[in-house]
């Protein structure tokens, strides 16, 4: 993960960053738990985009869905999905706030 935080900012955007860490976090033989758990917490972060005043997306906040759909029994179904977000990973998120 610090090879690809240490990489220049031009190239280092949301999905990109979420895509590595996708990638490496695949792979868990490699990862303990405390690891793959924090590779999860960021991707999540990372995939979220900024909504619009006037569309403020399907949770009226700031950060919405990068897309959404239907799964077969008509439910709707966003990615990443605020469901996902959990006390564990809110606390992770406000280490990482200071640490970024």
């Amino acid at each position: 993960m610090s090879e690809i935080e240490a990489a220049p900012r031009s190239w280092l955007d949301g999905h990109s960053f979420s895509s590595e860490l996708d990638a490496l976090a695949s792979n868990t033989a490699n990862l303990t738990d405390e690891e793959r758990r924090g590779c999860i917490a960021e991707i999540i972060a990372h995939r979220f985009h900024p909504t619009t005043p006037a569309d403020r997306g399907p949770w009226d906040s700031y950060f919405g869905p990068t897309s959404s759909g239907t799964d077969q029994n008509g439910n709707e179904v966003y990615i990443p999905d605020a469901k996902q977000i959990d006390a564990e990973i809110i606390e992770y998120w406000k280490v990482r706030s200071v640490v970024v």
